[in-house]
């Protein structure tokens, strides 16, 4: 589901004045500005991002799926002015405190952007973020919050996503030499993204702003 932030008068009027001024030319950019698609993630850091990274493109080959960075969305689906949405995270970032995201296992899920990823612990902390941070976005009534950290996209059957997710519990597995690194990540900062739902390919996806929690 897409949510659009509201765009107040201030903004409209003088949109609309530059419009007339400009020409066709800029009303489709600022048509094409208007409409994108946000998501706002967490994202692990340093030794840890680089071992799921690495993870992600392993899957991404034979499972026919895209690369991508690791992170945990917090809300995502938002649409609205570039410049309204990074004010809405911003006022996120200084309500939210820093807390921590434990993994728990290897799961699958049904849809592309569940294919296959890292569950995370519902903790009353993890938990709080996402809700805060869906009704920051206008989504607190309309959808549950499941942290998670995926590592593949896919539409394979879900027979082959079981098979994926005992490759990867083989591959993390904490006796192996290729474990991950750390149980989890400290979340000290938010990341806007443009995440256009139609690009599958994630080709199109970009961060756009930082924000470090300043609590």
């Amino acid at each position: 589901m897409r949510i659009t932030v509201g765009v107040p008068d201030t903004l409209i009027k003088p949109i609309g004045g530059l419009l007339r001024s400009r020409g066709a030319r800029l009303a489709r950019v600022t048509k094409i500005r208007m409409s994108a698609t946000y998501s706002i993630w967490i994202e692990p850091k340093g030794p840890l991002a680089a071992r799921l990274q690495k993870e992600i493109n392993y899957l991404a080959d034979p499972y026919g799926g895209p690369t991508f960075p690791p992170h945990v969305t917090l809300v995502g689906g938002v649409n609205g002015p570039e410049e309204q949405i990074i004010e809405c995270a911003k006022g996120l970032a200084d309500t939210l405190q820093p807390y921590r995201i434990e993994f728990e296992h290897p799961a699958y899920g049904g849809i592309y952007h569940q294919c296959v990823y890292m569950l995370c612990h519902q903790d009353d902390a993890t938990m709080a973020a996402g809700q805060l941070s869906k009704q920051t976005f206008g989504q607190g009534q309309m959808s549950s919050y499941m942290p998670h950290l995926s590592l593949l996209y896919s539409d394979i059957d879900e027979h082959v996503r079981k098979q994926a997710v005992t490759v990867v519990k083989k591959r993390l597995d904490e006796h192996s030499v290729d474990k991950l690194p750390d149980t989890g990540f400290d979340v000290d900062s938010i990341h806007v993204y443009t995440t256009d739902p139609d690009d599958k390919l994630c080709k199109t996806w970009k961060r756009i702003k930082e924000l470090p929690i300043t609590k």
